[in-house]
């Protein structure tokens, strides 16, 4: 008897059941989405602590892994470099810039449109971004995936993703439908400049060290 018990469920789990399965489609519970307004409101309560480092991309709170110093380094080195443009564009260096209402990421350099206030009346959006700059070791994967695909539905001309343990840019522009269209990689002598900026023309390891 149970013997024919199990072999009843045995034809039940291996057929019946995916049977049933391609006959009806599976429906998965729905995420909760953070707005801005309460991504900054869990920072104000104390959810989230000012010490921690968070992005709110696609409505999803993310931890960032901590800065080291080959990061710091970069980040730096790519601040000096993009200066001398300071008289026709704002470097806007690891602070956030309001996406969407469900997005607010921290690139770590960003190329802003002027405006004379320096947006104290309120945070960049995309069409203020004329390039973002991410600098990646431990997250090159989610920033390579995740960020610039992030970036290229809002519309942002330009992100470079910065291989900090390669010493490679990844270049991404043209953002069509939801992707960029064209992608290359710059590493060493090759020679490289923004695209609002053309005539910043540097070596990698110039702006980023060899």
């Amino acid at each position: 008897m149970v013997a024919g018990i199990v072999a009843e469920m045995g034809d039940w789990q291996g057929t019946r059941y995916d049977k049933c399965m391609t006959a009806v489609s599976l429906t998965l519970p729905e995420r909760r989405r953070f707005t801005a307004e309460e991504y900054h409101r869990l920072g104000e309560v104390g959810v989230l602590r000012s010490d921690e480092r968070v992005e709110l991309i696609n409505g999803e709170v993310f931890h960032m892994s901590p800065i080291g110093p080959r990061h710091n380094a970069i980040v730096a080195r790519l601040i000096r470099h993009f200066s001398k443009l300071s008289d026709r564009t704002i470097v806007w260096a690891q602070s956030s810039i309001r996406i969407d209402q469900h997005g607010e990421p921290e690139p770590d350099v960003g190329l802003l449109k002027p405006r004379a206030d320096f947006y104290e009346d309120g945070q960049p959006e995309p069409q203020d971004t004329l390039l973002l700059v991410e600098v990646a070791d431990t997250s090159l994967a989610f920033d390579l995936n995740i960020k610039q695909r992030y970036y290229a539905v809002h519309g942002i001309p330009e992100t470079w993703i910065v291989d900090a343990i390669r010493k490679v840019i990844h270049v991404f522009r043209d953002p069509y439908d939801g992707e960029y269209r064209l992608v290359r990689q710059f590493t060493g002598d090759d020679l490289l400049a923004p695209l609002a900026f053309a005539d910043d023309v540097a070596p990698v390891h110039v702006m980023i060290g060899a």
